[in-house]
């Protein structure tokens, strides 16, 4: 969870201050069916497809978060080997994990307490080359230590940037989901439907689908998933809008709370971008 600054309809980048571990308590903590696991693979489901009484995922859909998932293996946002293993050798750490979906235990980078170390995107989406720019810098590091706002924009910048695999024309959103004055999240969601309402998830439409690595490697599912007629999806739509719900409710009464949009931007239209030749394929 970030800092945000956003106001309804004005894109805004997430700032870098850390909120206090563990977010803003219960409200929304997906199912404890999924068991705790020390070890994520990362990329090998899209969210458990099934059939569901909420509705199913497009067969595009499907298709796109297995691919998705696929490109951010090759990141350094997944972990080395799939294991948690709370060493360097890991490879990406959390720097402010959420102690209510926090199932796999993954942590902040080992005897690092400075921000400064942070990866931190320098703006918001709004200004899209740069934005786009500085995740494709970081998608080719060997170490990622960052906050939600962070791994969103490595995620985008893979998904938009030239050369990548991914199918031109689909709307890449960014968006915030709003707790309070000082916390927030950072999620993507990929090709929602346009007549549907951002604020209310369980209207997005059969082809969406949601990105959240932060989340995936605190819960243990795959980084892309289809949000309905998924396991997953349906967990992850519960919790956007329980979290909305119990923040808007006593004691925080924060009647701003919501689900925002910080910027949208549209694969395949940064033909200057380049991404790295590991990204070029899934094979």
């Amino acid at each position: 969870m970030t800092e945000s600054s956003a106001e309804p309809g004005i894109p805004a980048k997430t700032s870098s201050t850390p909120s206090p571990e563990g977010g803003t308590g219960t409200a929304g903590t997906p199912s404890s069916s999924s068991s705790s696991s020390s070890t994520i693979s990362g990329s090998s489901t899209a969210g458990e497809v099934s059939d569901s009484k909420e509705g199913k995922a497009s067969p595009k859909a499907i298709g796109l978060a297995h691919l998705i998932s696929a490109l951010i293996g090759k990141s350094p946002l997944a972990l080395k080997g799939g294991k948690i293993t709370g060493t360097a050798a890991q490879g990406v750490f959390i720097a402010n994990p959420w102690k209510d979906l926090n199932r796999s235990k993954i942590g902040k980078l080992p005897g690092v307490d400075d921000v400064s170390t942070l990866s931190t995107p320098p703006c918001g989406p709004e200004s899209a080359t740069s934005y786009v720019s500085w995740g494709l810098d970081q998608s080719i590091k060997t170490l990622f230590y960052g906050q939600c706002d962070a791994f969103a924009c490595v995620s985008a910048s893979i998904l938009v940037a030239d050369g990548t695999p991914i199918e031109a024309g689909l709307r890449v959103e960014v968006l915030n989901l709003r707790l309070s004055y000082t916390t927030g999240h950072a999620l993507l969601v990929v090709d929602r439907a346009p007549d549907s309402d951002l604020a209310a998830p369980d209207t997005w439409g059969s082809d969406t689908v949601i990105v959240d690595q932060w989340y995936a490697l605190q819960v243990g599912t795959a980084p892309a998933f289809t949000a309905f007629g998924s396991t997953t999806g349906t967990e992850y739509r519960a919790w956007l809008i329980n979290s909305v719900t119990a923040a808007k409710g006593p004691p925080s009464n924060y009647k701003a709370a919501g689900i925002l949009r910080a910027g949208s931007l549209v694969t395949g239209a940064f033909p200057k971008l380049k991404v790295n030749s590991r990204y070029r394929s899934v094979t």
